[in-house]
């Protein structure tokens, strides 16, 4: 990904209320890991640490017993890449 697609989707990745938004009211059905895994990911988001922050809660939840396995952060970010960018556009998913 190039330096100028990669700034632009930090910005709109940057943007927690439309996050938080579709968070609370998804566009289209979704698993609950999933669900998770987006909520932690838009909990996180404004920290400059974002992704490993992100990453220590995945490694704590894996550690539970039962673990839980969440969405690696590559993963949830290109969902809410693409989540952001159809947002946007204003269409549905």
């Amino acid at each position: 990904m190039n330096q100028a697609i990669s700034a632009e989707l930090e910005n709109v990745i940057n943007n927690a209320e439309l996050l938080k938004s579709y968070a609370r009211n998804p566009t289209s059905p979704i698993d609950k890991l999933t669900q998770l895994s987006i909520d932690i990911f838009v909990a996180v988001v404004g920290h400059p640490q974002r992704k490993h922050m992100y990453n220590g809660v995945r490694n704590a939840l894996a550690q539970h017993n039962p673990p839980t396995q969440i969405h690696s952060y590559h993963t949830v970010q290109t969902m809410v890449e693409k989540i952001m960018k159809e947002l946007q556009s204003g269409r549905e998913l």
